[in-house]
């Protein structure tokens, strides 16, 4: 029922003064010095219905409290974080505040419109729907057409979710404040126009970016940079000493194996999960707690721009041992690297190019004291073992068998592209008990449509066509139905060569033979290289060499991934745990309608030769 005070309308309905009356009445006022941090503490639910809590989190209630009811004209604040860290949260609560009780008229902006969509219906959508003093405000708005690309609060507030891949979204709209999420993967271009919807003479023009860094000068790095640049200091319990914490120096120390790194903790022992690794103090060496309230300090106080960085080195989100196990993946895997660097440290990516080289090869073939030899072929028996295929006037063919101990190169070849290219690489396949192959999807669309009907329809044998791409997805997109599978081309390189570097690989000790020496050339030209893109920097493996020995590589480890868990066999032996059969290194008595020639794999590659062409 309404007060008799609320004056009608001439029509005699209650019109639009009925909603300034009900605004008037509703919920007690915030506290409107620091608004953000009132609504946030007493209001504000998550997309799960609970509230914030930030008992492992104390570097984050001052991000909320630092917002005052009218921001200052020009306010800009950059967040440079670690992922799953509660920020997109805490920008939630910026635009709930004041576009639903000061009327602001905001952007929120996403890098793509399903970006948007994913955003808007499973986090804003949500938080609405679980927290009464939203939906309140939304209930009394003076439009109500709301949907995924705009929101409406009160008389005057209002929210546009622009996609920052689409400049249409950024026309014809002024704004008082604009939020943009993930500023590292938004299409910059059109971010620019931002600052333009903020260029009217009474728009509050604050605005507020956020994202994980990536490379050095891309993106939230270079605001970062500009800015007034405040960091976390968390005390020491026993000196007292506040501190940046720095993996280098709180975490680990230099071995005396160069290059390596070591924990400080002596104490503790993998697979203790259950209790985290110690972190010590840069000045007195004692163990320090890294959850311990600390304060933000500037270290270029001063500057317009406020500035924060954030790390998960006194996150409660990750443990230590998480960390350091990152660490560990880093040190072999470039694409790891980056994640250690962006998603754990906070700080850009900046490695240097990185290859196969001589030393590493030379490396993987002394992983065996007596010098592996690759074999003729395989006997029946319990292995994994996968094939990769790059097309050419040759077909060069890498082939790895999985054991106990190796990831095991057991054929290194190539195979003339003619009429007879088909049926010789299919009994080459044969011969090496092959159940995986990933095949370059071009040039050679025909003989790879006649390999496919030929061995997915009625043998053991599975193969793959694979396309390169380059795009930011870390991982293989698979079309089993096609039995097509396409990949990011630098995230496929690196992890071909990961294996390496972390070794798992072997190859043989008379590697450097191998195709008349075409095989090192071939593996140690591509480099991982830096380029500069519309998009901002990427990474790239680019060659001014012949590459065929190293996409075969590539393809064959990919074929790899497709294999069923590890099986415990022992290629040393030639036997499994089960009892299978004992392998000799002789050709098996079956004999695969091969036509090998007399220059075999081992016998041939150990007088040095050129490798083995069918």
């Amino acid at each position: 029922m309404v007060d008799q005070d609320v004056e009608r309308d001439e029509d005699g309905s209650f019109g639009s003064r009925i909603k300034d009356y009900i605004m008037s009445k509703v919920p007690e006022n915030i506290d409107r010095a620091q608004p953000v941090w009132d609504i946030a503490k007493r209001y504000h639910r998550t997309e799960h219905g609970t509230p914030l809590i930030w008992d492992r989190q104390p570097y984050l209630p001052p991000l909320y409290k630092m917002w005052p009811e009218r921001p200052p004209k020009g306010m800009r604040v950059v967040i440079k974080k670690v992922p799953q860290e509660g920020i997109s949260e805490l920008a939630l609560c910026v635009m709930f505040t004041y576009a639903g009780e000061f009327g602001a008229r905001m952007y929120y902006v996403l890098p793509k419109y399903e970006h948007r969509n994913r955003f808007v219906a499973g986090r804003v959508d949500k938080c609405i729907a679980f927290t009464d003093r939203y939906k309140q405000r939304m209930a009394f708005a003076a439009v109500r057409k709301d949907g995924m690309a705009m929101k409406h609060f009160g008389r005057k507030g209002a929210v546009i979710f622009p996609s920052s891949n689409v400049r249409n979204d950024f026309i014809s709209f002024g704004v008082d404040i604009a939020i943009i999420d993930e500023v590292n993967e938004c299409v910059m271009e059109n971010v620019a126009l931002v600052d333009d919807r903020m260029a009217g003479f009474d728009s509050w023009r604050v605005r507020f970016d956020i994202s994980t860094p990536t490379l050095k000068s891309e993106g939230i790095s270079p605001m970062f940079d500009k800015s007034d640049q405040r960091h976390w200091h968390v005390p020491c319990d026993k000196c007292g000493e506040h501190q940046i914490l720095d993996f280098w120096e709180n975490v680990v120390e230099r071995s005396q194996r160069e290059g390596a790194y070591v924990l400080r903790d002596k104490v503790w022992r993998p697979n203790t999960q259950d209790i985290d690794i110690d972190i010590f103090c840069k000045h007195c060496g004692d163990a320090m707690n890294r959850n311990a309230i600390g304060e933000w300090k500037a270290t270029r106080p001063g500057r317009p721009t406020i500035g924060f960085h954030m790390s998960k080195l006194y996150s409660g989100s990750r443990s230590m041992w998480e960390t350091w196990e990152q660490y560990q993946r880093a040190t072999t895997d470039p694409t790891q690297e980056i994640v250690f660097y962006n998603s754990y440290l906070g700080e850009d990516y900046s490695g240097g190019n990185v290859a196969f080289t001589l030393e590493l090869l030379d490396k993987c073939s002394k992983r065996e004291d007596e010098g592996y030899l690759m074999p003729d072929g395989l006997p029946d028996g319990p292995w994994e073992v996968a094939a990769g295929v790059d097309v050419g006037s040759r077909l060069h063919v890498t082939i790895f068998l999985r054991d106990k101990a190796w990831l095991r190169t057991v054929y290194i070849g190539t195979i003339q592209n003619d009429e007879n290219a088909g049926d010789n690489l299919i009994r080459l396949l044969n011969a090496f008990r092959v159940t995986k192959v990933v095949m370059d999807a071009d040039p050679e669309t025909n003989l790879l449509l006649t390999l496919k009907s030929r061995l997915n329809q009625s043998s053991s044998i599975r193969l793959w066509s694979c396309r390169f791409q380059q795009d930011d997805y870390r991982d293989i997109r698979l079309n089993a139905r096609e039995a097509h599978l396409t990949v990011d081309r630098t995230y496929a390189m690196d992890q071909s060569l990961s294996i390496a570097n972390s070794g798992e690989l072997l190859i043989p000790h008379n590697w450097r033979g191998i195709g008349a020496g075409e095989f090192p050339d071939s593996m140690c030209g591509p480099t991982r290289v830096r380029e500069e893109t519309t998009r901002g920097p990427r990474w790239r493996w680019s060659s001014t060499k012949d590459d065929h020995y190293r996409l075969a590589f590539t393809y064959a480890w990919i074929a790899t991934t497709l294999m069923p868990p590890r099986v415990e066999t022992d290629f040393s032996t030639g036997g499994d745990i089960d009892g299978g059969r004992v392998f000799t290194g002789d050709i098996p008595e079956d004999p695969f309608a091969i036509g090998f020639g007399s220059e075999t794999n081992s016998r041939f590659f150990g007088d040095g030769g050129s490798g083995r062409f069918f």
